[in-house]
């Protein structure tokens, strides 16, 4: 087992979480684990309107980011 780098900074941290193999990429069982808690929790009806609020949301902060949120106000008011 690793020892965790306790005096070192977070750069070292970091390193250490990654060549320890803690940090993995989402795979097919823990996709299929987390739509089935989404369809318990939002039931099935409700998965598409959740699924459009986070979609517009993150084309909202993108936007935010970029600077463009006139344009956005604009095409809203057309």
């Amino acid at each position: 087992m690793l020892e965790t780098p306790v005096d070192g900074d977070l750069t070292e941290s970091i390193q250490w979480l990654i060549e320890g193999g803690r940090m993995r990429s989402l795979g097919f069982p823990e996709l299929l684990v987390i739509l089935g808690v989404a369809v318990l929790l939002f039931g099935g009806k409700k998965i598409p309107e959740v699924a459009k609020g986070l979609g517009e949301g993150i084309r909202n902060f993108k936007h935010a980011l970029k600077g463009d949120e006139e344009k956005v106000e604009e095409k809203k008011q057309a």
